[in-house]
């Protein structure tokens, strides 16, 4: 999740603020041994799965493949907030947070993956001992979005209230051109852009305590 967050951040037309940046900088190489996830899933601190093991998985390839298509349809463009990946003990845990519970894979790492900062594979692992913990997923039900901005607004909204900031955006504020972006938003003034980054940091650096 921050590695997403910090790819969003980067994008110039943002003008991130600095102490925003360096917050989910900071956060990421304090959570992460490696923190761009490419040579690395390891945490920098002692994590627990406190969730009930599923035993009855003969049909545990569907299930996972629900998770990933829930993911999507939960979490679409900022999937990284569906789920989390890391490693403990040379075991390989994919965590999923879905609108169901929390649903976690997790097995023992034959040979090691490799991954983009994004979470896409550049060399799949090979697991065994393959055990799941949490609630199965459901199956998928898709969701239906009039257009792009409409599915762009539903991201956002999730994404804020996900951080736990009180505001939804307006559809008519999706602007699917980056060129048409302005400096300044119009509907939006100096200090209310600066009331609504100062809470967004401030909910951010609670997120980053408490992954």
């Amino acid at each position: 999740m921050l590695a997403q967050i910090l790819l969003m951040l980067i994008l110039p037309h943002l003008k991130t603020p600095s102490d925003v940046f360096n917050l989910v900088i900071d956060k990421l190489i304090e959570k992460r041994k490696d923190p761009t996830l490419k040579n690395s899933l390891d945490l920098t601190y002692l994590k627990e799965i406190n969730l009930e093991e599923i035993t009855d998985f003969n049909l545990i390839k569907k299930h996972i493949l629900w998770a990933e298509l829930n993911t999507d349809i939960e979490y679409p463009i900022l999937r990284g907030f569906g789920f989390n990946i890391y490693t403990i003990n040379d075991i390989f845990y994919k965590e999923y947070n879905l609108s169901t519970g929390k649903f976690v894979y997790s097995g023992y790492i034959n040979e090691k993956p490799e991954y983009f900062i994004t979470c896409h594979n550049i060399k799949p692992s090979i697991l065994s001992d393959h055990k799941c913990y949490g609630t199965l997923p459901s199956q998928p039900s898709y969701l239906e979005f009039e257009d792009d901005a409409d599915k762009i607004k539903y991201t956002v909204d999730k994404f804020l209230l996900h951080l736990g900031v009180n505001k939804e955006i307006s559809k008519n504020d999706v602007l699917l051109d980056i060129g048409e972006i302005p400096s300044t938003p119009e509907n939006l003034t100096s200090r209310d852009r600066d009331k609504l980054i100062q809470e967004l940091y401030l909910k951010l650096k609670i997120m980053c305590d408490i992954e």
